[in-house]
């Protein structure tokens, strides 16, 4: 069970040949359509995610926090 807000995060580069072949072999099922927004709010910079396709209705928002016990104030947009 998760007790925290922490998790550990990785980002390095895969040569375009690998993302394809992962792409190929591993992934079935429809591809993930989205428009990615970057919304600074707060002091932090916001990812809004609203999907398309077969998840059309579904917006996600993600924020990197400075540390776990940063505060912030949370809103729910209008998408209308």
């Amino acid at each position: 069970m998760r007790t925290s807000l922490w998790r550990a995060e990785y980002g390095y580069k895969i040569p375009v040949a690998e993302v394809e072949e992962r792409l190929r072999t591993i992934c079935d099922g429809p591809l993930v359509e989205k428009a990615r927004f970057l919304v600074p709010y707060a002091g932090l910079t916001w990812e809004v995610d609203v999907h398309e396709g077969a998840l059309a209705g579904l917006v996600l928002a993600e924020v990197e926090l400075d540390h776990e016990g940063h505060s912030t104030t949370y809103w729910v947009p209008s998408l209308r």
